[in-house]
């Protein structure tokens, strides 16, 4: 009976790996693809991270020719686990990466935006199908990426989160600058402020109370939790005015949220002053 269960599921997966590799082989075929997928290939950049040192290549094309000492055949019971368990990319802790660029866009921690997740602790790679495989030696990769074009990689750093806005937007518009990581998170205007409440007491609003008015916010004006509109209120309320009955909250996130706030009386918006790092690479 176990031979026959694992046999069946042996089958569906490589029904599955088969299905996958051949609509892949579709999707990037010049022949087959229509013009705008084929202008798609031609253009697109990959930036590779190997230990700790910045590569990148122009054009699927030239993709394929560096990956072509990489073993396209997968290791089986590793593939297998990882597909149940994609739904938490996690699961697959890389040390390296080839991220497809996308729009000047890489999101670190984002599968769909990794082409390659390189895990040299135990000398695996799996693909963007989710297909682990067997790593070529170190050496080997070092030589076939010490012949790769280097990016220029520049950084800068500020507590004053509209600076650092005001740099992105000009990066945007510039050819040289090919790749920003972590970009979208640039877009965004997050910061914190005061509501003011009904409450019979201080003490209220640190239990069950406080989550109804964070459960509220969510509901009318962050269109639900999950939906990138994150609301945040302090455990604690500053203040308590004992004749108004009302209490004072802190609220952390977005500024499209704070907009929409009507119900309740607010102070003024303050974005965060944290230090953001805004990190892009340049063709030479």
């Amino acid at each position: 009976m176990k031979k026959k269960c694992f046999s069946f599921i042996l089958i569906i997966f490589l029904i599955t790996f088969f299905s996958a590799c051949e609509s892949s082989q579709i999707e990037y075929s010049d022949e087959t693809v229509s013009t705008s997928v084929q202008k798609n290939n031609k253009d697109k950049i990959y930036l590779i991270e190997w230990t700790d040192q910045y590569y990148f290549v122009e054009g699927k094309q030239e993709m394929r020719k560096v990956l072509r000492p990489f073993s396209k055949f997968p290791r089986f019971l590793q593939s297998f686990g990882y597909a149940f368990a994609s739904i938490n990319h996690e699961s697959y802790y890389e040390t390296d990466a080839i991220y497809r660029v996308i729009d000047k866009n890489v999101v670190t921690w984002e599968l769909g935006y990794s082409y390659m997740e390189i895990k040299r602790d135990n000398h695996t790679y799996r693909d963007y199908l989710g297909i682990v495989h067997r790593l070529p030696p170190e050496e080997k990769i070092d030589e076939i990426f010490s012949k790769l074009k280097k990016p220029v990689v520049k950084e800068f750093k500020s507590k004053n989160h509209a600076e650092v806005r005001e740099l992105f937007y000009r990066l945007l518009e510039d050819e040289k600058v090919f790749c920003i990581l972590n970009a979208d998170q640039y877009k965004k205007i997050e910061g914190y402020y005061k509501i003011y409440v009904p409450a019979s007491s201080k003490e209220e609003m640190t239990g069950w109370r406080r989550g109804e008015f964070q459960r509220e916010l969510h509901e009318l004006y962050g269109q639900g939790f999950g939906s990138g509109n994150s609301i945040v209120i302090d455990a604690l309320p500053l203040n308590f005015d004992q004749e108004t009955q009302t209490a004072e909250l802190t609220c952390h996130g977005p500024i499209q949220v704070y907009e929409r706030i009507e119900k309740y009386p607010k102070s003024e918006f303050k974005e965060m002053s944290y230090e953001w790092t805004l990190k892009w690479f340049e063709k030479p």
